[in-house]
């Protein structure tokens, strides 16, 4: 991996599809759901790793309706 180089948005789609699955046999089937907000809050909102990390419902502003999934 080149960690000068953004992915595209083909790359992001298969990162995020891929962690879907982690975590879902063992103890703690939510880790998948925790990678995919922390992957996407990376590559749609640039944030760093430790902005993503920090970050919490009460600091953000969503829109009642508009989003696509």
């Amino acid at each position: 991996m080149d960690r000068r180089v953004v992915v595209n948005i083909r790359q992001a789609r298969e990162l995020l599809t891929g962690v879907t699955d982690v975590g879902r046999r063992g103890k703690n089937g939510r880790r998948g759901e925790r990678l995919v907000a922390f992957y996407a809050c990376l590559y749609f909102a640039a944030l760093r790793p430790s902005e993503a990390l920090g970050l919490r419902e009460r600091d953000c502003h969503l829109p009642a309706t508009g989003w696509v999934c």
